[in-house]
């Protein structure tokens, strides 16, 4: 339609005096930027100076007059210039900006006010129909309904267009469309509501106006389908209306394959899978027109665009059809099936019909191809999923999808055959190598505490007390007995009665081993520390006074710098680990760290335990590291030999389905 805004600009040119130059821009729909859409004079530049004009009146939604721009370079010397928007339905589409001879130092004011009915008869003059135009505009008339060519005007894939002819607002091809012009009574069946033509973008935007009667029958149409829940029956009904509806003795309804398209249903037949020949060549010419991406009639019309009619005319020979139409069906702007025909006689179908048609394709296509894949059983759904996921890999474009699934396989061919070091990984704890509990050496009650868990102690050193206050007393009385008895003893000595000797000889012994026990009793009472090291546990410091029983435990104490580590290995991990195999341990407290260690001692009973089954297995560690203390968690890793790096990726998925599997079908 670029070719009527142009004629538009040369009548306007030419009732100027004195341009020299002008420029239309308008802006496309979905789009933040004006693009040119016509200049004048056809064999000359428009210049930065004009666009920037005609920029200017957009922005402010006025007309402007510039004066010329001092240095600027421009293919056509320029004056002044004079700049008006340009409205269609009231809204602003684009402007356009005329130059002046530079000797002109201001137009007059009745050439300026020329301009400005020019601008607001832009709209007027894109409603008029080619013939009511002046004949500068007639090369872009449209074909009359007598010489209807669908060929030409309606598409179902983008590609260029033939300037002399108008683009249809029913067309049903994705892709940027320029101004058109709003279509006759004939080219809509009737309707005389004219379309104010406006810069579309029809990949988002499927709006069509159609008269009452035609969106009644695509209503009727859309119930049929609807009204039957399997594809084939709602197909067959579907082809059937059609014939009635347009006067055909067949119409077949065809949906794209994987390879080719596949007749799913004639009118008027529910068995028809019998002729397989009629079948194979409806399907040739359903082929032919989806390849050219446009409404196909044999015989070809007069004075119509050239088309590849080969199997349409091997259809119409070989089973008697005198006429014969395919349409495609349109998904997501890309044809998906085509309905084909076919009548008797020769008589063509009208314009209106055609068109009719060819929106019912656009409308109703989309709905059979749903209901077809809802029909379809569950395996061949996945299938048709995935080959429409993969399909842009063998096409043409989507590189960067290409190049994606292209880096995936080489990660994958490399993880397949390049191995690596498999480590089993388990949690870890950290663990003196030899723990002492220091327990209660009697009931009592706790005295005083000396360290708390985290303080050093020495071999020997006092770490905490019992109350010993009734054990003294005990010792005073074993002691005054112990006086006693010897007292008693010596005066037996010297009356030599030596059976009283004998007896308190006796006595004084068990009093004096009554006495050693109290001592040892008090002895005990300062428990001290087994060796040097560390306390682990047992922090008596909010204790004190409190009641303690023989055999209780006060503290544990380990060794400072004697660890072992803890590995608590899975019970699905537990066979890839080996005595004697290396390791290292990462701490929670020292995360940037790593620790060698040694496997020493495997447990061989499970344990069960944070919803899981594991192994113990012992670690010592190798070397010294003073800043480690008992009780630090973190993580260990075993070596476990070597392994490809897609084992190690996936070995755990496939034993889980391994056995998922082996406990189904045993």
């Amino acid at each position: 339609m670029q070719a009527n805004i142009q004629a538009w600009l040369d009548e306007q040119c030419r009732q100027i005096s004195g341009a020299t130059g002008a420029v239309v821009l308008v802006l496309p729909r979905n789009s933040v930027s004006l693009v040119p859409a016509a200049h004048w004079p056809p064999g000359g530049l428009p210049g930065e100076g004009l666009a920037a004009a005609a920029k200017a009146a957009y922005e402010r939604r006025q007309p402007l007059s510039q004066p010329r721009l001092n240095g600027a370079e421009r293919p056509i010397p320029l004056g002044s210039m004079i700049s008006c928007p340009i409205e269609v339905k009231g809204r602003t589409v684009g402007a356009v900006a005329v130059g002046f001879d530079p000797e002109i130092t201001l137009p007059p004011q009745a050439v300026i006010d020329s301009i400005k009915r020019g601008a607001e008869s832009f709209e007027n003059y894109m409603r008029q129909t080619p013939k009511a135009r002046k004949p500068a505009s007639a090369s872009t008339a449209q074909p009359g309904a007598a010489g209807f060519v669908p060929n030409d005007i309606t598409r179902t894939q983008p590609g260029p267009m033939a300037e002399s002819n108008a683009v249809d607002p029913t067309r049903t091809q994705p892709g940027p469309m320029v101004i058109t012009a709003a279509p006759t009574a004939a080219s809509v069946g009737g309707s005389a509501s004219g379309q104010i033509p406006t810069l579309q973008n029809e990949v988002g935007d499927r709006t069509v106006e159609l008269p009452s009667s035609n969106s009644a029958r695509i209503l009727q149409l859309l119930a049929t389908v609807e009204a039957h829940e399997r594809f084939t029956a709602a197909a067959v009904a579907f082809a059937t209306e059609l014939a009635v509806t347009f006067g055909c003795e067949r119409v077949s309804i065809g949906l794209s394959g994987r390879r080719h398209v596949k007749v799913e249903a004639l009118s008027h037949a529910t068995e028809f899978r019998a002729n397989q020949g009629l079948l194979r060549d409806i399907g040739a010419a359903m082929e032919e027109a989806i390849w050219q991406g446009a409404t196909l009639i044999y015989p070809l019309p007069e004075g119509a665009q050239p088309r590849v009619d080969r199997a349409h005319a091997d259809l119409a020979q070989r089973h008697g059809s005198a006429w014969i139409s395919t349409v495609p069906l349109v998904k997501s702007g890309r044809p998906c099936g085509a309905i084909t025909l076919e009548r008797n006689s020769s008589e063509p179908m009208a314009r209106a019909e055609l068109t009719l048609c060819e929106n019912i394709g656009a409308l109703l296509g989309p709905l059979l191809e749903i209901k077809r894949t809802v029909d379809k059983p569950w395996p061949a759904k996945l299938a048709g999923a995935l080959h429409e996921a993969i399909a842009p890999l063998f096409g043409p474009g989507h590189l960067a999808m290409k190049a994606g699934a292209a880096a995936a396989l080489a990660v994958l061919l490399g993880a397949t055959f390049i191995s690596t070091d498999y480590r089993v990984s388990a949690p870890a704890r950290l663990e003196g190598a030899v723990q002492r509990v220091l327990a209660a050496p009697a009931e009592g009650y706790l005295k005083h505490t000396h360290v708390r868990p985290g303080d050093r102690i020495k071999e020997g050193q006092l770490v905490a007390e019992l109350a010993d206050e009734d054990l003294k007393l005990e010792e005073r009385k074993a002691q005054s007995e112990v006086s006693q008895l010897e007292n008693s003893y010596g005066t037996a000595l010297v009356k030599q009665d030596r059976a009283e000797v004998a007896i308190l000889g006796a006595k004084l012994e068990e009093t004096r081993a009554q006495l050693a026990l109290v001592q040892a009793k008090l002895q005990r009472t300062q428990v001290q520390a087994p060796f040097d090291g560390i306390v682990i546990t047992g922090d008596l410091t909010q204790s004190l006074g409190a009641p303690v029983k023989k055999g209780e435990t006060l503290m544990t104490v380990a060794p400072e710098h004697d660890f072992r580590v803890i590995l608590e290995v899975d019970e699905r991990d537990i066979a890839d680990v080996k005595l004697g195999k290396a390791g290292s341990l990462a701490l929670s407290a020292l995360p940037s760290d790593t620790f060698p260690l040694e496997i020493n001692r495997i447990t061989p009973v499970a344990t069960a335990g944070q919803g899981r089954n594991y192994f113990e297995v012992e670690a010592k560690l190798r070397g010294k590291a003073d800043q480690l203390r008992p009780g630090l968690l973190g993580v260990g890793k075993v070596e476990a030999g070597s392994r490809s790096l897609i084992w190690i990726w996936t070995h755990r998925i496939a034993d889980w389905m391994r056995l998922t599997l082996w406990s189904w079908i045993g």
